[in-house]
């Protein structure tokens, strides 16, 4: 059943309770995202093998990978053509929304244009993005992109990939995905232990030291990119059923309450010149 669209009530800001209700949502912000955006609206990218498809399964708990595709017209189609490896770049509809039963805090959009790079792959992005976000309600709009990143071997991330981030995305936070840290770990723990470091030791120190070194490595790479992410999330075990995910799910739902808030901020001043004055006087 479709979600009843939320916007604030900007034709009722001459009550005098209208103030009080505002700073009530954001006083209750968790309750507020959900009624906003009952689904957190995702565009995931990323070169092939780059971890999105097990990603996306981790995130939305899915034990058997069972997966609801719908396209542009809300009709259910087969899944099999979208999130399969194997299948080329052409057959990924980026409108597609994706969805797993197992969890109702996510929708899905896929994109597979970081791996060719084309112009066209990239108007078709960027048309994707402006037109998400050009819809009237929040719940309609794209909320995040997640960029996936595989850092699994000592190679720098790709001119496309790098590329992504001299591109605007019409306002939309991209949160930088660095997928199957675990090598990173692995190669730390052997760092320590031709270091002379004990077993135990190493093994506890490894994943603080991978963090460290490539938090460095990072910081050089998009030192000097137009549009930087504006979060970063380190994930090991995403090659495994299950890894944890928890980081990039609460940064995730930082990242959207800070454009919930937004929204609300310039809806209430757009609303009522009175109100706009009120909340100038506590900001």
């Amino acid at each position: 059943m479709p979600q009843p669209e939320h916007t604030l009530p900007i034709d009722s800001v001459s009550s005098s309770n209208t103030l009080t209700v505002a700073f009530e949502k954001f006083a209750n912000i968790t309750q507020t995202v959900k009624e906003y955006c009952p689904r957190i609206r995702i565009l995931v990218m990323g070169r092939r093998n780059a971890g999105k498809t097990t990603l996306v399964q981790m995130m939305a708990n899915s034990l058997d990978g069972e997966v609801m595709i719908r396209n542009e017209e809300g009709n259910e189609i087969d899944p099999d053509n979208i999130l399969q490896p194997s299948v080329e770049r052409g057959r990924a509809h980026i409108e597609y929304e994706i969805t797993y039963p197992s969890d109702k805090d996510y929708v899905f959009h896929d994109s597979r244009g970081m791996e060719a790079g084309s112009e066209e792959e990239l108007r078709t992005l960027k048309t994707f993005i402006k037109d998400k976000q050009e819809k009237r309600f929040l719940n309609q709009r794209l909320h995040i992109i997640w960029l996936c990143l595989p850092v699994d071997n000592d190679r720098p991330l790709g001119q496309q990939e790098m590329a992504f981030f001299e591109h605007g995305t019409e306002g939309v936070p991209v949160i930088a995905v660095f997928t199957k840290f675990e090598w990173r770990v692995t190669k730390a723990f052997g760092q320590l232990r031709d270091d002379g470091k004990p077993l135990k030791q190493a093994r506890e120190e490894a994943q603080v030291k991978a963090l460290m070194d490539f938090v460095g490595i990072q910081r050089q790479r998009f030192a000097n990119v137009k549009y930087p992410p504006a979060q970063f999330a380190y994930l090991r075990e995403s090659d495994k059923s299950f890894g944890s995910c928890e980081e990039l799910r609460e940064i995730t739902r930082q990242v959207v309450q800070n454009t919930v808030n937004q929204v609300l901020f310039s809806e209430i001043k757009d609303g009522d010149i009175e109100i706009a004055m009120a909340i100038a006087l506590v900001q």
